[in-house]
Formats: C-alpha cells, structure tokens, sequence
C-alpha cells in the first residue's frame, strides 16, 4: 500500500497543469452551468428539499444555496432559468430569517435589503407565523415561505478557491499556519455569527499560537472598515471559543484557551458569555447577544486529500483510486506534500526554459537528455522523502495501538473505544470521557459507525441506546459535534422525523442500536461511549502511561499529578480512578517535600467557586473510625509518625479523610463538604521507547 501512494504522488507530479485562475470546461462540475457575466457556477436542483436539505445538498457539493448577490446576478440566473428550465415557477433562495428573527438575512450574514430585495407586493407577511425562508417566483419576485416546505433550489459555486480548496473566493490562506480565514464585515450575534461561518463550511476562528493571534490583528488592520449604521461593538471580532454552559472557557471544538492570550493575560470567569479578539489580536469576553464584525475559519482536512487533487487533476483521478495509507495527523503534511510538488514543477519549468523537450503534457513524460532525466528524478526523491519521513513518524504507543487496558482498539476507527456502563447526563458524559483522556464519542464515517456498532452489541448487546458527542446547544437547529464539524458532514442517519426538537428541550443526540440518531434532552441520563483517537496519543514513557502531565519522581519510584479542579474527597478519588491511577499518599519527610514543592510549581486557576485553597486531598482516610489507613482494597494501616502531621501528632479524625497543606504536612479534611484541589500517583517502572 505505500509504493502504492508513492505511485500516486509520482502520477501526481506528472499530470501537475495550472490554470492561473481561468475556468476550462474540465473545472466546471457535472450539472453545473458557467456564467461569464457572473463568474459562477449554477445547478438547478429540479428535485424538491426543503430548505435545510437543499441548504445540505448545495454544501456537499462545495457550494451554497444560492441568492443574487445584487440585480445584475438576477438577471443573469433568471434568463439562464427561462432558458433552461421555462416550466418551472419557483426555487428556493438562500435567505430566511431563521436567525434574526424578522429581518431576512442571506445564508452568509447580509441584509437582504443590501442584495437582493425585490419583494412581491404584500411579502414578506409571515403568514401563520411560519414563513421564515424565501423562495424565488418567476419574474424575479420573491415570497417568504415556510422553510419545511419541499421546493426546487439552486446551488452556486464561484471559481475554485485552490489553496483553500472551497469556492469561497473570500477566503485567504495563511501558509504558515495553513488555514484560510475570512472576516465578515456584517455585524452579528455570536451565535448568528457561528450560524454564517457554519453555512460556509467553516467555523468561528480559534487562536491556538501568538503567530496566528499576530496574522488576524494584521488582517483586520489591512481591511477597510465599512460603514455599518446601527449599534454594534467596534474593534471587537467574534470568535470560536465560549463559557455558554458555564464550564469554563473553551473553543468550539471543546480545547481549553491559552491564558497569555487573553487581554490583561488572565482568564475572566465570563458565565454564560461568548468570546470575542481586540482588534489587536487580543482575547476578551463578550456578550453572546451583542452585534459584532467576526473572522470564520477555514481548515484543510488532511481527510479531504484526495480532493484537492481532484480539482486540480480532473483527468488523473478519475482513473486512480486514491488512497494515502500514510499518517495525516499533522496539518501541515498536506501543505508540505503540495509545496514540495509545486517547487518540483517550478523546477521541471526551468530546466524546460534550456531544454524544451524536458516537458510534461497530457499526462505524458517526454524525457530526451540527462540533464531532464536528472532533474526530474531529483524532484521525485524529495517528495517521496518527505512522505517517507511522516509515514515512519510514530508518538507514543501508535505503533503498538495501546492506550488503556479497559479501551478496544477498532481499525476502521483508528481509535480506542469503551463503553461506558454507568447512566450519565450529556455534560456529565463528556466530562468523564475527558477525565479519562479520551472524547465522548460521535461516528466520523459510516466504516466507523458500523465497527462501533458490531463491537457495542458484541460487548453491551443489553443497551439499546448510546449518548453521542453531538448537539445544537451552541445555535439552535444546528447540530454539530464536539469539535465543531456539522453532524450532516460526518454521520447524517436520523431516526424518521427527527431532529424534532420535542417541547423545545431536544439538544442532544443518542445513538439508536439500529445505527439511527434521535435529539434527546441533555439532562435525560444514558450510557455513553468514550473515544480516544490513534493520532492524539501520546506516551509518558518515564511514567508509562498515555497522561503527559503526570511528574516521575526517581526517589519514590512513582509518578504523580495535581489536579487544579476543586471537589470532594470523595470526587478526588474517582478522579484518579478514572486515569487509572490512586490519590497519592506520603511515606515519608522526604515525599512529603517534593509534594510541596509540585504543588507550588503548579500554576492554579482563577476561579470563583469556593473551596479550600492551599489544601489538598490525599490518598487515606478514617471513614470508619477505625485508624488511618490508606485508600484502596485491602485496606493497609497508615505507619508515618507525627513529623510529617501538621502539629507534630497525629489526630483521630473519627469518619474523616485525608489532606495535605501546601508545605506538605498532612492534616483531615470532611469527606464529603469541603472541595479542594488534589493530588493523584501511580507507582511505575518507566518504559523504554522502542
């Protein structure tokens, strides 16, 4: 399979033509039809959808519901429409006002009024109180209508956007971060704001480094401000990150934000508020509901390899099965593997300027001198050193495919799956998944949802459903995963009539065992299935586990970690337990000392709940007033004498639990009112990496 892919590559290279922008008939998609006037594409989809599926349809095919952008386009459509398609009255338009209620907005955020607005005489009149879509009448009219009506529709596409590898022309790709972003100038919500970028394949932007915080100050300096009327937050940009649920901080794609990035360099407590960038590139909160400009995101999915190049070699794929069996986890590979090939052809170029028979036309290599045959062979080898280094790149236990002992490895996956047999709600689901390093689980393809399918009734044939990591809690009716992906874009089979959003309380999904989906309450509790992703794991070779934030202390033999999310004693014992792991316990002065100095070294959130700070639960207790001993099954009593006793003796502590102070003397601690941080260990023997 892998000189398979280098043979790809190689065909690749050779079949490389460039189209500077120009549209050739090779580029114009099947059933599309080019405008010369417009500089778009055009589909009449004569099979009626409503106006979410045929929004749906238009985005699979890497373009968007279309609406006139102004006059000049609807008369181009609308002649092309009596042309093509005479018998036909009416089509759906990318507008409705499903996200403003009472102003029509297009799908990508504009007024109507600033596009297209010629309404027919009495429309819009929201009649029934159900008309928040539009549809467009012969004559060029249009007519508010209800959006779970079924009407023909049209998709348009612009010329190709390659370096973003969307038809969004707007869109400017950043080769150094390798992402394509685009800032609106219509100021919306938050959440509407969500809803546009989400229409345009993409999503609201994330920081993840200073570099990328550098280039969106730089790209909302280099574009010019409009002149928006109305009440809206200037020098203020909407992006993808939120405290909604009251959480805590995090992205979109449920990441947790860096502090240097915020303004003032901490982290507000911002309940139930959305995230927004200063104009200088800094993070600040933001009311979810104020008016804003705001920069959409754009990632190329190393997944959709095959069909960048499908775009740029219509004639070489469509013979060619494509299928890159190297790893693609890191997101630059794509950009280094086309760099390289562009480099490869800018060099073929050269040499044809001297010898005008080192060419490549129609798929076909002519090579008449050595010094072609050289330079061309030279070109090639890089390539495929480039794919041949990330194809040997292994982190951790990739290569042994193990994560932990309770996980199943499932190859049509590439992950580690476990069912979860204890009821939880959604949120409570998704924060065991995370406690124990993996993700509450959601299908990406329909490969993995048969696999995990077999494997839940092979190991759970008693469960019947199955929470999943999806729900439209961020904007409503649109449901997308735990890292931002529409869920039409990753596993789509819903249950007949659903999402219905029953009594307006269904903002989560569950997973049927017959494979369908069906939104549910998020309070409701079910089981769950934790996925932890081959790509993502990393080994801690000295502690020899998959928990990079664990410390390995060569004195005691163990490893250990401090946990900076406040809860009982009882909850710190789970906590532990869920990494596979104990709450530590101190033998001696001198683990005693470390412990303090761990601790001080550990950077502590600002928070505002309440709870005992400068203690930390430890790992024995007195629960039945029976001595101290050490937690766990069986039972060993405690042997440390009263040096290591905050006091110099130790109490009674009749029913109570175990606590240590930040200079690590121990002390007791309620086991079940009082939160506090705490401190987990695992005794190890540290592994060599193979």
């Amino acid at each position: 399979m892998f000189s398979k892919s280098l043979l790809v590559l190689f065909l690749v290279y050779l079949s490389l033509e460039y189209s500077n922008g120009e549209t050739y008939s090779s580029d114009i998609p099947d059933g599309y039809t080019y405008l010369e006037d417009t500089q778009a594409m055009y589909k009449f989809h004569l099979a009626g959808e409503t106006w979410f599926d045929a929004k749906r349809v238009c985005a699979s095919e890497g373009g968007s519901l279309f609406f006139p952008d102004d006059n000049h386009e609807a008369e181009a459509v609308v002649a092309l429409w009596e042309r093509t398609h005479p018998s036909y009255e009416r089509f759906l338009l990318g507008m409705s006002e499903l996200t403003t209620t009472g102003e029509f907005m297009t799908i990508d955020g504009k007024s109507v009024d600033d596009v297209y607005n010629k309404w027919k005489p009495g429309e819009p009149n929201h009649m029934d109180g159900n008309e928040h879509c539009v549809n467009w009448h012969k004559g060029g009219v249009i007519n508010d209508c209800p959006c779970d009506y079924k009407d023909s529709f049209i998709c348009k596409r612009g010329q190709w956007n390659y370096l973003c590898n969307m038809s969004n022309a707007d869109y400017i790709f950043n080769k150094d971060i390798g992402k394509c972003y685009k800032l609106h100038t219509t100021p919306l919500a938050w959440s509407n704001a969500y809803g546009v970028c989400s229409m345009e394949q993409s999503h609201l932007a994330v920081i993840n480094s200073q570099m990328e915080a550098d280039y969106l100050a730089s790209l909302v300096a280099a574009a010019p401000m409009p002149k928006v009327e109305g009440n809206y937050m200037r020098g203020i940009y909407h992006l993808g990150f939120h405290n909604k649920f009251n959480e805590g901080w995090r992205t979109i794609k449920d990441t947790p934000i860096q502090e240097e990035f915020w303004w003032g360099n901490y982290e507000p407590v911002g309940q139930n508020q959305c995230g927004a960038m200063f104009f200088n590139g800094r993070l600040n909160n933001i009311d979810c509901e104020t008016r804003s400009l705001f920069i959409c995101e754009h990632e190329l999915d190393p997944s959709s390899i095959s069909q960048m190049f499908e775009s740029l070699q219509p004639n070489l794929i469509g013979y060619l099965e494509f299928q890159l069996v190297i790893p693609l986890d890191k997101k630059w590979f794509l950009h280094t593997c086309l760099n390289a090939i562009r480099l490869l052809n800018k060099l073929r170029k050269l040499v044809s300027n001297f010898i005008p028979s080192c060419s490549v036309r129609s798929n076909i290599v002519s090579v008449e001198s050595y010094a072609c045959l050289f330079t061309t062979m030279f070109s090639i080898t890089t390539v495929l050193f480039i794919v041949y280094v990330l194809s040997d790149f292994t982190h951790g236990q990739r290569d042994k495919k193990f994560f932990r002992q309770d996980y199943t490895y499932l190859e049509a996956g590439d992950g580690f799956y476990r069912m979860q047999r204890l009821p939880r709600t959604w949120f409570k689901a998704k924060v065991v998944c995370a406690q124990e390093g993996s993700s509450l689980f959601f299908p990406e393809t329909n490969a993995e949802a048969e696999a995990v399918l077999a494997f839940w009734q092979h190991w759970s044939d008693d469960i019947d459903r199955t929470l999943l990591g999806m729900s439209d809690l961020l904007v409503n009716g649109e449901f997308v995963t735990l890292n931002g992906k529409p869920a039409s874009k990753v596993y789509n089979k819903w249950k007949p009539g659903e999402p219905n959003g029953l009594s307006g309380n269904e903002h989560c999904v569950n997973w049927r065992s017959d494979g369908l989906l069906n939104d549910c309450p998020c309070d409701y509790k079910d089981y769950f299935i934790c996925k932890k992703s081959l790509k993502s794991l990393e080994w801690n070779y000295l502690c020899n586990m998959p928990y990079m934030d664990y410390t390995y202390n060569n004195a005691t033999g163990k490893c250990y970690k401090v946990h900076t999310t406040p809860v009982n004693w009882i909850g710190a014992r789970a906590g532990c337990d869920r990494e596979l792991t104990t709450l530590a316990t101190v033998s001696n002065k001198e683990e005693a000392e470390f412990l303090a100095r761990l601790v001080e070294s550990t950077p502590v959130p600002r928070t505002t709940e309440n709870y005992l700070r400068g203690v930390y639960h430890m790992g024995f207790q007195n629960i039945f007033s029976s001595g101290w001993t050490k937690d766990g099954y069986p039972e060993v009593p405690m042997h440390f004498g009263p040096e290591v006793w905050w006091g110099n003796y130790v109490p009674k502590g009749n029913g109570q639990c175990g606590s240590m102070f930040f200079n690590g003397q121990l002390n007791t601690i309620d086991c079940e009112n009082t939160l506090s941080f705490f401190i987990c260990e695992k005794v190890t023997t540290p592994s060599i990496p193979t």
